[in-house]
């Protein structure tokens, strides 16, 4: 507290407008938390001065750090041109082309705003296009927060015994009627869900490394495993690559060569902006082509808007398999180091990663 008396201060005074002095409950820490004045590469400067080593950059999104020449330049042009407009624009394309060239599984892509909103508008797809309404998730997975993924993404942190469907609060218990919950990592269980229910399920959806629940990574096998099974029963499935995508130039998926049907990206790609995109095979996504009859709805005001895309595309560029491969090294140096501590004080812990 001797620390970080202004951000006392602002904490005192922000909780007469916020609950909780905030707007991001995962952004609150007890007494409370300090706020940023400036990010500076790897760095955050709060407002009493101190300077922090940046471990989290907003969730995985900046992988380039704070304030990166090219794509603050890049933001820096386009907001002089206008910030979002009621038409399409060429950075659109040349956007979804870059991400199109990536990943494995995408032929076609749209733009959203969020994680939240890509794997609602995913499932939305592999609905309308399998004429089925169940989804299976798996336990402790994070998915954003619509109601239809806002299922067991604390419970395999805080539980144990038998799997249990429970729903965040003020999510109706309705919503299970159509949800099917399994373990990570178990293919037995989940062939039994779908052997048993296949003609009810329209989607599986995945997230091939288990972010909120502590970096549990999925395995090839289970990845493979899952690919066989849902094709064998008419199911699609789903990657939600939001926090993966960073791990490959396109992903879990292009690292593993498992191609899913459809895959939700975001965080990484906007360059540090609100993004979300979900794309996958030509046939899914042609279901939202408004040009055709009886087409699905998608839209939104920000969705695809102009400095969102020239931050993406300023991002992904400079995002090669160079960059990755320092990143990984970065990666495996932390790990490593984490693992050596841990074990000379005795202490048990799980580090995981890829």
């Amino acid at each position: 507290m001797k620390m970080t008396p202004k951000s006392r201060q602002l904490f005192e005074e922000a909780q007469k407008w916020l609950p909780g002095g905030g707007t991001r409950n995962i952004t609150y820490y007890y007494p409370y938390p300090f706020y940023v004045a400036k990010g500076e590469g790897c760095y955050l400067i709060d407002v009493d001065g101190n300077r922090y080593i940046d471990v989290q950059n907003n969730m995985t999104v900046l992988l380039h750090g704070h304030g990166h020449l090219q794509v603050t330049e890049a933001i820096q042009k386009q907001v002089a041109e206008g910030t979002a407009h009621n038409a399409p624009t060429p950075a659109q394309f040349e956007f979804a082309k870059l991400l199109c060239d990536r990943v494995p599984s995408i032929e076609e892509i749209r733009f959203c705003n969020s994680g939240t909103e890509v794997t609602m508008f995913a499932i939305r797809a592999a609905r309308v296009f399998t004429g089925k309404d169940g989804l299976i998730v798996t336990d402790g997975c994070y998915h954003g927060s619509h109601d239809y993924v806002s299922v067991n993404f604390d419970s395999a942190l805080i539980t144990e015994g038998p799997l249990k469907p429970m729903v965040e609060k003020g999510i109706p218990k309705a919503i299970l009627k159509d949800l099917y919950v399994v373990p990570f990592n178990d293919l037995q269980a989940a062939e039994k869900v779908m052997k048993k229910h296949h003609k009810k399920i329209a989607a599986m959806i995945v997230e091939p490394l288990m972010g909120y629940a502590g970096d549990v990574l999925a395995t090839k096998d289970y990845l493979s495993g899952l690919r066989e099974l849902t094709r064998k029963y008419g199911i699609l499935l789903i990657f939600d690559e939001v926090i993966t995508f960073r791990f490959s130039t396109g992903g879990v998926q292009k690292l593993y060569g498992v191609t899913p049907d459809l895959t939700a990206l975001g965080k990484a790609i906007g360059g540090g902006l609100p993004i979300g995109a979900f794309g996958g095979r030509r046939e899914i996504m042609e279901q939202f082509n408004p040009t055709k009859k009886d087409f699905v709805m998608h839209s939104g005001t920000f969705s695809g808007n102009a400095i969102t895309m020239a931050a993406g595309k300023s991002a992904l560029k400079a995002y090669d398999e160079a960059a990755v491969e320092r990143l990984s090294q970065l990666g495996t140096r932390l790990r490593v180091g984490l693992r050596k501590i841990m074990d000379e004080l005795g202490v048990k812990c799980f580090i995981g990663g890829l």
